[in-house]
């Protein structure tokens, strides 16, 4: 059932970033500036999009409820195949087959690598100097790629940008996980009381503000592909570091685990070199859309 809701919840993220970038490469407006959220509140597209987030949100906290953080975020890679379908029928981007494949393949083999290695063990919570010293890391990270990136080209800017929110997203399910659970456990009363739930919305409100920017900057696969990338590697390790969940990979799935990191390499590589689209800086993509 995990499993399910996990690709269910892949689905509505891949609509509703779609819909999202829609509203975003309308503004012609240039810069990260406070004002860009407000701008787009009045964009029908953007509130669309924003409603299939919060479905999308809805089931993903149910399958974190029930399921491991190493196998619900992993499953969410399939976002990238629902995304670059939907956004050449939405936004009229022109996504190669090339890519379309690449991004199949990077889907697979990361699903396929962390399902091989047959995920155990977990714990129900760590110690808070656990979430902080994780947090620290988190954030160092994400305002790392979001300065490297205020100087790139559309393509590289929208990356490092999916890479920040991919390293946010993975940070707020490992919240959601926890709140959750104590919803489960203990009832509305205890969630509003306990500091998860809090934190679990600044990060999600952080995550909004990141996953705007990656898009705004008008190139859709590589934003994609590197917040999926980066959302999975960072659950993995949040998954180890924070649940102890353990990647217990047999004699027997070794191969198979081994060639599905493989084809996912092998598949950011394609996307990586791969053109998407005419070259041009936001505004233009902005005009053209």
């Amino acid at each position: 059932m995990s499993v399910l809701l996990a690709l269910g919840a892949a689905a509505l993220f891949a609509l509703g970033a779609v819909l999202q970038q829609r509203a975003v490469i309308d503004e012609v407006a240039d810069g990260a500036d406070s004002r860009l959220t407000w701008r787009l509140i009045r964009r029908p597209f953007w509130i669309a999009g924003l409603l299939a987030d919060m479905i999308g949100a809805v089931g993903q906290a149910v399958a974190l409820g029930i399921g491991k953080l190493l196998v619900v975020q992993p499953l969410l890679a399939s976002y990238v195949v629902f995304a670059l379908p939907l956004g050449v029928v939405l936004t009229g981007q022109k996504v190669g087959l090339r890519a379309v494949l690449a991004a199949t393949a990077v889907a697979a083999g990361l699903s396929g690598f962390l399902l091989l290695s047959k995920p155990g063990g977990g714990a129900r919570d760590a110690p808070l100097l656990d979430w902080l010293a994780a947090s620290a890391v988190i954030v160092v990270v994400i305002s790392g790629l979001m300065w490297f990136a205020q100087k790139l080209d559309p393509a590289p800017k929208a990356a490092l940008r999916g890479a920040a929110a991919g390293c946010a997203f993975a940070l707020g399910a490992a919240l959601i996980k926890e709140v959750v659970t104590v919803l489960q456990s203990e009832g509305v009363a205890a969630m509003l009381a306990d500091w998860h739930f809090y934190a679990a919305a600044f990060v999600a409100s952080a995550t909004i503000a990141l996953n705007q920017l990656a898009l705004k900057a008008g190139v859709l696969a590589p934003a994609v592909t590197a917040s999926v990338m980066l959302n999975s590697v960072a659950s993995v390790a949040l998954g180890v570091l924070i649940f102890n969940e353990q990647l217990q990979a047999s004699s027997g799935s070794v191969i198979g685990s081994f060639a599905s990191l493989l084809l996912m390499v092998g598949g950011v590589l394609v996307l990586a070199i791969e053109e998407h689209g005419s070259p041009g800086d936001e505004p233009e993509i902005a005009e053209t859309a």
